[in-house]
């Protein structure tokens, strides 16, 4: 009842102020209806990229964005789905969009720096992966990403400082980051060290293969024994 009261007495202010003052509270509202509406569809999208249904995350967002143009976040989610179904251009395109709208966004860089690293844009990689790390995003697939770009780009001293940064995420079990920095280290003459890594690098390869190989004999044995029993 008193909620009620306090509804009538804030349309009698209104009215006495006005049509004007009207509009703009209506106004106000249907707005945050449609940015609260942008907002669902933008978690509705996470839930069918979590699917693996990314055209279908894609429209979401896409309709998240007609209610809201300034959400970043659809932006950015949008760019990832469009990565998933082979559309570089359109997730450059909404990388884009969304660091113009958020210019500080260390993980918008990350993401649209290994996408040009992806299509070979080496240089506007390497610009959008240091931004990331200029601006704090202190994570794995920076520097693995950027080591990649380094060393077609023949940084090969930026190639084994970034994977000596990767590797303190316990990655010492990556194959890759033994293979990008047996490379560099091959380049600056440092052969004992490029042998080494090489060698880590094709132990690990070696024991991933053999251990799925034994899962997969494991599997078939497991079928084969309940097929005979039943």
């Amino acid at each position: 009842m008193l909620r009620i009261k306090q509804s009538i007495c804030v349309l009698l202010v209104l009215a006495l102020a006005g049509p004007s003052s009207m509009q703009v509270v209506l106004a106000d509202d249907i707005n945050d209806e449609k940015l609260s509406r942008a907002e669902a569809l933008t978690e509705l999208g996470h839930m069918r990229t979590d699917r693996f249904r990314f055209a279908e995350a894609a429209q979401l967002y896409s309709d998240a964005i007609k209610l809201n143009p300034e959400l970043t976040l659809a932006y950015a989610c949008r760019a990832d789905a469009r990565v998933k179904l082979h559309d570089d251009v359109g997730a450059l395109t909404d990388y884009d969009m969304a660091l113009k709208l958020s210019p500080d966004d260390a993980f918008v860089y990350g993401c649209r720096g290994e996408l040009k690293l992806l299509t070979g844009e080496i240089k506007g990689a390497l610009r959008d992966l240091d931004m990331a790390d200029a601006l704090g995003l202190d994570f794995f697939f920076i520097y693995w990403r950027r080591a990649e770009a380094e060393l077609i780009a023949r940084d090969y001293e930026g190639v084994i400082k970034d994977c000596n940064r990767a590797f303190q995420y316990d990655c010492l079990t990556d194959s890759r980051l033994y293979f990008l920095r047996a490379q560099a280290e091959f380049h600056t003459f440092n052969y004992i060290a490029s042998v080494i890594d090489f060698s880590l690098a094709n132990y690990i390869e070696c024991a991933a293969t053999l251990r799925r190989v034994l899962l997969q004999s494991i599997t078939n044995v497991n079928g084969a024994h309940k097929r005979a029993t039943n």
